[in-house]
């Protein structure tokens, strides 16, 4: 059978794969994913719930690279695409003749494994997307990140790095603690003396 992963496979590699594994998580509200932050964290299922056990082992892999403590999207999808579950997937693609012998880590789709690719992106192989399998998460196994339907799903896939948002208090180059502009905050704490008529600027000159 040709699922979602080896379409994903074949259309973007292990990178692929892992963002198609995401977004199912995400839709069975296995993951959360930030919008601002681009941090995934897992969701905790309740205690009599038996979906656990409907894990792929692809799903249970990147549920295991999240951990209790969540972890940026960015590195998920470095870290989870080198887990065994993922590159177990290969080697029924080989002996099918989908993807071609190169190096292991660099196996690429023959001339059979582009026909079958070219099919599912054309909504005309037999059997894909298989039963379970959400319009979406077929969508971006097939044709990547910018089919996905999803809006916030779209957008962080497609940029999984968060944009850096500088911060800068109001006023905060020309005003010092308490109001003070930087000059007089210079004088009032600085090593010069006091503010008073004393210190290095008052009495007599040089």
């Amino acid at each position: 059978m040709t699922g979602p992963y080896e379409i994903a496979f074949l259309a973007g590699k292990e990178e692929r794969v892992v963002q198609t594994a995401l977004l199912a998580l995400y839709e069975r509200r296995r993951v959360r994913v930030s919008r601002l932050t681009r941090r995934v964290d897992a969701v905790e299922d309740d205690a009599d719930d038996t979906d656990a056990d409907e894990l792929d082992p692809v799903q249970a892999a990147l549920l295991e690279e999240i951990g209790h403590a969540g972890t940026p999207l960015a590195d998920l999808l470095v870290y989870a695409a080198a887990a065994d579950a993922v590159w177990d997937l290969t080697e029924p693609m080989v002996d099918d003749g989908l993807l071609g012998a190169g190096s292991f880590r660099g196996l690429r789709p023959t001339r059979e494994g582009r026909i079958v690719l070219d099919a599912a992106r054309s909504g005309v192989l037999d059997g894909f997307p298989p039963d379970g399998t959400s319009p979406d998460v077929a969508r971006l196994a097939a044709l990547g990140p910018s089919a996905v339907e999803d809006a916030k799903m779209r957008e962080v896939l497609q940029n999984p790095v968060p944009k850096r948002v500088g911060f800068r208090p109001r006023g905060f180059r020309s005003r010092g603690w308490g109001g003070t502009s930087g000059a007089a905050a210079d004088r009032r704490y600085g090593h010069g003396g006091d503010s008073g008529g004393g210190g290095d600027s008052g009495g007599g000159g040089d």
